[in-house]
């Protein structure tokens, strides 16, 4: 993987012809292709590192209250006879 698509995988951006990353700039293109500047080669060789990433377990979702049952004119018959 080139580090061009390793940053696009991430989420990075082209604006004009500067590469963006996390709102930092990280390299240029030109016609010889991607070239990194240092915070580029910083930022390409810590994703580097990054290989064993696991998603988080996912959460029982909480119990719903019971619904209220809607009160029917019987209902209200009955409490006003009292």
């Amino acid at each position: 993987m080139t580090p061009e698509q390793r940053f696009l995988n991430e989420g990075a951006a082209y604006f004009g012809a500067r590469l963006i990353y996390r709102n930092q700039d990280v390299g240029l293109f030109s016609a010889n292709g991607l070239a990194l500047n240092s915070l580029g080669d910083d930022i390409l060789a810590k994703l580097e590192q990054i290989t064993d990433v696991e998603p988080k377990p996912t959460k029982k979702p909480k119990a719903k209250a019971d619904a209220i049952s809607p009160i029917t004119t019987a209902d209200i018959d009955k409490l006003l006879a009292v």
